[in-house]
């Protein structure tokens, strides 16, 4: 049916019925139009609704019987326009500009594909035209108006922004947000743009949010991934950092210093896949030897298995916390340790960090001196043999003796925590 518009189709279909009413093919051309007429109809339901997906299939189903169907093709460049296939939308708009070109529906339907795809100051010349043409025309006069206050609002949002005004700001671009929510070039502008703000503001739940909005509107925008890339990062979530980066270089490949902070970010990864001593022992990065020491003695006599032991759950808990808290300490007490992790460095000769820790050598050693522990806690136990000699420079441990034959009975007596508690390692 290579025919203009069902109008047209169905006039004819009536004049020739009445001819001849027993000719099926013509009832069957009939019934057809009626069909058609029905999801045309449901086209402009669904379109009112914003259902433009479901709008677009049925009019590609339609325009496969009717394909010189120029009304129908002015509503699919409006539904492919408010999905973001502005390319497409536009293409259709130039076949049709020929011979249509003084239409105000097409006009609107073209300035809403270029307004979409970025083109706001041609997108409000075509509604100008529309206007010019019908006074009258709703869609041309309210999408002007639309593209004038969005605008105007996208200027007064980066004003604010500029001057420290964020909150302000914020409000601003969720006004213009609000006006066209299928204009996702701009949207997506106007996401990152809040995205910034909420940042300045220390809100990276609701700029991640806003980033997150800004690339689902337009999947290429650099400036969205380099902004997502950065909270990603403030928020330690290194390794979807490093992917966000990534994609900034394959866009934005010139981007300033961006193979500098993808391989700092890729050290900092590395750092957050170990274990953090200075959480384990809770003390800051800048706590002295004195307060790493305290932190160890503390969290030691706390955690010790053989005090923790009411359960096998319990028990194993502990063991696995004094193993940390012993771990941690023997780094954070040894100054060259202590500077290779810092720096990010997590091998070591031994095996790694854990490599060689024994926690009861590191205890008996701590509680050794005279119950205020020792320069050098770092034992294993390979230091001793259990004949009571000196082994790896740590003298009288053989069986614990140098804790007078009492063992850790009188460390816990030191400790203050009395003499009922049997220590076995």
């Amino acid at each position: 049916m290579c025919i203009r518009d069902r109008s047209e189709a169905k006039k004819n279909y009536n004049k020739a019925f009445e001819l001849d009413k027993t000719d099926q093919s013509i009832k069957n051309e009939l019934k057809e139009c009626s069909q058609i007429e029905q999801k045309v109809e449901t086209v402009g339901v669904l379109m009112s609704k914003q259902q433009f997906s479901t709008a677009s299939s049925i009019i590609e189903q339609v325009l496969q019987i009717c394909e010189e169907w120029r009304e129908l093709k002015v509503k699919q460049i409006e539904c492919l326009a408010s999905l973001g296939q502005t390319d497409h939308a536009l293409n259709i708009a130039r076949d049709l500009a020929a011979e249509y070109s003084n239409n105000p529906d097409l006009l609107y339907a073209r300035g809403l594909a270029l307004q979409y795809a970025g083109n706001t100051d041609n997108a409000r010349k075509l509604f100008q035209e529309g206007i010019r043409i019908d006074p009258d025309h709703s869609k041309c006069k309210s999408a002007f108006k639309n593209c004038k206050r969005v605008e105007e609002l996208k200027i007064k949002g980066n004003e604010a922004f500029k001057e420290g005004r964020n909150e302000e700001s914020i409000q601003y671009y969720t006004l213009a947000l609000e006006l066209n929510p299928n204009n996702k070039g701009l949207n997506s502008l106007l996401f990152a743009n809040r995205a910034a703000a909420y940042r300045k503001l220390n809100k990276n739940v609701e700029a991640l949010h806003d980033c997150n909005k800004a690339i689902e509107c337009n999947e290429n925008y650099a400036k969205a991934y380099l902004r997502r890339a950065e909270i990603k990062k403030d928020m330690g979530e290194y390794d979807e950092a490093i992917y966000d980066y990534e994609k900034v270089r394959q866009l934005e490949p010139n981007t300033p210093n961006l193979a500098n902070i993808i391989r700092q970010c890729q050290q900092e990864a590395q750092k957050a896949k170990r274990k953090d001593y200075y959480k384990i022992l809770g003390v800051e990065k800048n706590a002295s030897p004195e307060q790493i020491k305290k932190a160890y003695r503390k969290l030691a006599l706390k955690w010790h298995p053989d005090k923790n032991n009411e359960s096998e759950e319990a028990k194993a808990i502990a063991e696995k916390n004094f193993k940390d808290i012993s771990e941690a300490y023997s780094v954070l007490s040894d100054p060259q340790k202590k500077q290779r992790y810092d720096s990010g460095v997590d091998d070591m000769e031994g095996g790694g960090f854990s490599g060689g820790i024994d926690p009861s050598g590191i205890f008996q050693m701590f509680f050794s001196g005279a119950g205020g522990g020792a320069d050098n806690v770092f034992f294993s136990s390979s230091s001793n043999t259990g004949d009571g000699q000196s082994h790896g420079g740590f003298p009288g441990f053989g069986s614990f003796g140098g804790f007078g034959g009492g063992g850790f009975e009188n460390i816990f007596k030191m400790a203050g925590m009395g003499s009922n508690i049997k220590v076995n390692f």
